[in-house]
C-alpha cells in the first residue's frame, strides 16, 4: 500500500480522498458520512468534552474502516497527531492491546493537559520529547525524516515497551507550605509547567509556584487543576495587575484558562503579597 502524509497549512477543512486530521472541520464536518474522512476536536463548537481526534480515527482503523491512502494535516499540532500518524503507517498496532491505552493516555492529556500528572513519568517524558521533535519551519525531507523516526518509537513503545533516550526528568519541586483544599506554596529551578505536573501527581489542586528570585524578580505560575477547583485566577490576575501598575511595572500577568502567569521578566512582587492575593479569591 502506497501510503502518502501531506500537510500543508492551506489544506481546507474536509480534504478530497484523503484522511482530513485536524483541519479546522466544523462539528457538522465530523458527523459520520461515508463520503467523508474527517477527524477534528478544536475550533468552535468543540470543547474537552468533545471525542478527541485521535480516538476517533484509531476506532474506525480498528473497526476495519476503509480509509484512503493520504493522510492530510495542517502541521503536526501535538503528540496526538504524531500517534495517528503512528497508527496510519503501521496499521497492524491496532491489533496490539497496549495501543488503546496510549491512545486514551494522550487524547486525554491532548484535551486536558492537567491530566499530565496521572500519566507515568517516563510516558510524560517521552510526550515532552515527541511535542520538541517537530519544531516549525522544518524542510520536507527534514519532516518525512521525523515522521518516520517518531513513529518507530512510537511502535517500538507500544509492542516492546521501549523508550528512545528521554533525557533529563521531571523537575524537582521543593513544598514551601500547604494550606486547605490541596492549596500549595511550591518553588523549583526547573520548567513551571512541569513542576505543576509534579505537584498535580501529589494530589496538590491549587496554589503558587515560582523560581528562586533572580536579580530581584522571580516567575511565578499560579494554576488550579480545574474549574471545579475554587481559585479564581482571573480576579488574582486583576488584582495582581493593578499592585504591578501601582509600583511603576507593567502589569503584565496573564490568565488562560486554569493558568496564571507572571510578566515575562518575572515579578518583583514577594511571597507575601502575593499570597494575600491568592487567599482573597
Amino acid at each position: 500500500m502506497d501510503l502518502q502524509i501531506l500537510i500543508e497549512p492551506s489544506l481546507p477543512s474536509v480534504v478530497p480522498y484523503a484522511i482530513a486530521f485536524e483541519t479546522g472541520a466544523t462539528p457538522a464536518e465530523v458527523t459520520p458520512d461515508p463520503d467523508r474522512f474527517v477527524y477534528e476536536h478544536h475550533g468552535d463548537g468543540f470543547t474537552a468534552e468533545s471525542s478527541g481526534a485521535l480516538t476517533r480515527f484509531y476506532e474506525d482503523v480498528a473497526l476495519g474502516r476503509t480509509l484512503p491512502v493520504t493522510f492530510a494535516t495542517h502541521r503536526i499540532r501535538d503528540v496526538d497527531t504524531v500517534v495517528a500518524l503512528a497508527i496510519f503507517l503501521n496499521r497492524d498496532l491496532v491489533l496490539v492491546p497496549g495501543t488503546v491505552g496510549l491512545v486514551a493516555q494522550i487524547d486525554l492529556i491532548h484535551r486536558r493537559s492537567v491530566m499530565l500528572a496521572h500519566l507515568d513519568p517516563f510516558l510524560v517524558a517521552f510526550v515532552r520529547m515527541l511535542r520538541a521533535f517537530f519544531p516549525q519551519n522544518l524542510n520536507r525531507s527534514e519532516m518525512k525524516s521525523r515522521i518516520e523516526t517518531s513513529a518507530g518509537w512510537v511502535r517500538d513503545y507500544i509492542k516492546e515497551g521501549i523508550f528512545p533516550a528521554l533525557g533529563r526528568g521531571l523537575p524537582e519541586v521543593t513544598i514551601l507550605d500547604t494550606g486547605t483544599h490541596g492549596f500549595v506554596v511550591a518553588e523549583t529551578m526547573g520548567d513551571l509547567v512541569e513542576g505543576w505536573v509534579v505537584l498535580f501527581s501529589q494530589g496538590l489542586v491549587r496554589g503558587v509556584l515560582v523560581s528562586p528570585e533572580k536579580e530581584g524578580r522571580r516567575q511565578v505560575m499560579a494554576a488550579r487543576k480545574s474549574v471545579y477547583i475554587p481559585l479564581n485566577l482571573a480576579l488574582a490576575c486583576k488584582l495582581l495587575n493593578d499592585v504591578e501598575a501601582a509600583m511603576g511595572e507593567p502589569p503584565e500577568w496573564t490568565c488562560q484558562e486554569d493558568y496564571l502567569r507572571s510578566p515575562s521578566r518575572g515579578t518583583t512582587l514577594t511571597l507575601p503579597p502575593m499570597l494575600e492575593v491568592f487567599l482573597r479569591v
